[in-house]
């Protein structure tokens, strides 16, 4: 089965022929790819999926919605997502708003070169399969402390249990001990 498949990228460009040109570009890899046309579109998209989106990517000159607002709401929707903001001019205010609102991982600009691109783009689903396993591990580390901290209780019980039989047993020997001696004692007496 090819890992790709598990991963969902969403291109959010008004330019068609920008995201067909992305698609073009990422369906080689194998990665399940949707696309939208606006913010506003994508963000209904997220509320919909049954399954999270490894990376979305969004032009950063929208109408109606930035790009950096579309991922700062993105962000609040699907915070496990890697984020790119993709855009054809330098705007710093945009770029600030991007990185602290919309907490992008890559700024990248158009047009852009298809290896450097789908270098950025390997390194973001490696980071999401890096959170997944890190997560899964997590996970496994709590269910093995769980069931070590139960089977610590399991044996201090058998210990306090072995240990009350022992002091039993102990008085019991410490009592025949006694009677023993007593019986010797009666014996040399006789």
């Amino acid at each position: 089965m090819n890992e790709n498949l598990e991963h969902r990228i969403l291109l959010v460009d008004d330019e068609e022929n920008i995201t067909k040109s992305l698609h073009r570009l990422l369906r080689k890899e194998g990665w399940r790819i949707d696309m939208c046309n606006s913010g506003q579109a994508a963000l209904e998209l997220i509320s919909e999926v049954d399954a999270p989106f490894s990376l979305i990517i969004s032009d950063q000159g929208m109408p109606g919605m930035s790009g950096s607002e579309f991922l700062e709401k993105a962000a609040e929707k699907m915070p496990e997502a890697v984020r790119f903001l993709l855009t054809g001019y330098s705007d710093i205010r945009a770029v600030e708003d991007a990185v602290n609102k919309g907490k992008i991982m890559r700024y990248l600009t158009k047009p852009w070169k298809d290896q450097s691109l789908l270098l950025h783009i390997r390194q973001a689903i490696e980071e999401v399969e890096l959170r997944k396993e890190n997560e899964r591990l997590t996970q496994l580390t709590k269910k093995q402390n769980r069931q070590l901290y139960e089977i610590g209780l399991t044996l201090e019980k058998k210990v306090r249990e072995r240990t009350e039989e022992l002091k039993k047993k102990s008085a019991d020997l410490e009592d025949l001990n006694s009677k023993l001696e007593r019986s010797f004692l009666t014996t040399v007496h006789l």
